[in-house]
């Protein structure tokens, strides 16, 4: 049995659960489908946890906005948009924003494709 773990948005507490649950359930793999930073609390939590739990992981939006504002820097968006990027900027590691930094688009699995948002640009999800 393959899990996958999308949507995380730095929900420690959720994504024990959810890991809890897949021991119980005896999965044998899972791929963690982007995500994993922005809006809750402890991004490096689950950047540690999806690193220690998963056989692999994609870039979503969120993981690329990271990017774009540790490029950029956050006074280009709005208070609202850059906290959570921030908060992340902060809890993160140098070895975890280059983990982040080095997540694929997608990843192809011979039978299916697994992409976040867009087979073109992670950031794009409209």
């Amino acid at each position: 049995m393959i899990a996958l773990l999308s949507d995380i948005h730095a929900n420690v507490v959720a994504l024990e659960a959810v890991l809890a649950d897949m021991r119980e359930l005896n999965v044998s793999a899972a791929l963690c489908l982007g995500d994993t930073v922005g809006y809750g609390p402890d991004p490096a939590a689950c950047v540690h946890l999806v690193r220690e739990n998963t056989v692999a992981s994609i870039m979503g939006n969120h993981e690329a906005m990271l990017i774009v504002l540790e490029k950029m820097g956050a006074q280009e968006f709005g208070e609202t948009v850059s906290a959570p990027f921030e908060l992340a900027q902060k809890q993160l590691g140098e070895e975890e924003l280059e983990w982040v930094c080095a997540l694929p688009i997608g990843i192809d699995l011979d039978a299916f494709e697994v992409i976040h948002a867009s087979m073109h640009e992670a950031a794009d999800f409209h």
